[in-house]
């Protein structure tokens, strides 16, 4: 969507009809040369983490950057103005930490139980009813309820469960019993970096005032016809192990990670794109899937 130079290599799109679904396929053809060799770039050693006890001196230096320089560039110019400055300012705060990846197990989720199963169930039975009796409003209104009954269950289960660990590491009185509380916690993770040039969505919820009207002229200046920065259309595919034979490719699931601040233009305009399908009625009450309110 953000790279308008990969538009130039689509030969034809067709929309397929099925009769008996309402979810059409489209067909895209496309002319792109495939190289037969590809370059695997190697993940950075380095990573932006803005770290909450930072955060504070993390937006004080970035206010004392002067913006007022980089007047009304082009979108390219103006996003590496702001990348640069994000990356210094992180860099001279002290935000910055070593990449590491750990092994981790599937840990189910302790605090589901019967009752959070059985809301669960009941939930997917009323939007089974819905879908087979055709949309139904009463039916639609008693799943929403039964939804409304089995979030509840799950936000309330975790923080007391989590709530209850803390106690007792609290009030255990031998290493015993401390040990064992502490077994119950989640394994340690890999910081969350979900993003191709290090730039995370906790970055941007932190920009002071004034970059935030950068990205809002950088925003504007694309919906107006400008072109978006290239960076929007690099990606940058990590290959995750899942089981069996690693020479085997199908055995790794690939996530894409792209810039955040492409995520978020898109997001501005798949929420606009919502309210005008959802206003109008464009879409079909059929295609209940990823719907608000539809299941």
């Amino acid at each position: 969507m953000c790279n308008d130079l990969a538009a130039e290599e689509i030969h034809r799109m067709e929309v397929l009809a099925f009769v008996s679904d309402d979810h059409q396929p489209v067909l895209v053809t496309i002319g792109k040369v495939m190289l037969a060799e590809c370059v695997v770039k190697e993940s950075t050693n380095t990573n932006l983490m803005l770290r909450p006890e930072k955060a504070d001196d993390f937006i004080g230096a970035l206010e004392k950057v002067d913006t007022s320089e980089v007047g009304t560039p082009d979108p390219e110019t103006l996003f590496h103005f702001i990348l640069r400055s994000i990356k210094s300012v992180a860099n001279k705060v002290g935000l910055t930490s070593k990449a590491y990846c750990s092994k981790r197990n599937k840990v189910k989720k302790p605090w589901f139980d019967k009752e959070c199963t059985a809301a669960k169930m009941k939930a997917k039975i009323a939007l089974r009813e819905i879908r087979m009796y055709g949309f139904d409003e009463r039916l639609r209104q008693v799943f929403l309820v039964k939804r409304r009954h089995y979030r509840k269950s799950i936000e309330e289960r975790e923080p007391n469960y989590y709530a209850t660990i803390r106690e007792e590491l609290c009030n255990s009185k031998s290493t015993k019993k401390f040990w064992a509380a502490a077994r119950k916690l989640k394994p340690k993770s890999r910081p969350e970096n979900n993003t191709i040039n290090g730039i995370t969505n906790e970055f941007l919820k932190a920009l002071p005032e004034s970059f935030q009207s950068l990205f809002l002229l950088l925003f504007n200046q694309i919906l107006q016809g400008q072109k978006p920065p290239s960076a929007w259309g690099d990606i940058e595919l990590v290959m995750l192990y899942k089981k069996g034979d690693r020479g085997d490719p199908s055995n790794f699931r690939g996530i894409s990670l792209i810039s955040c601040a492409a995520k978020w233009f898109t997001q501005n305009i798949l929420t606009r794109l919502n309210k005008w399908v959802e206003s109008n009625r464009v879409i079909c009450e059929t295609q209940a899937g990823f719907r608000k309110n539809m299941g």
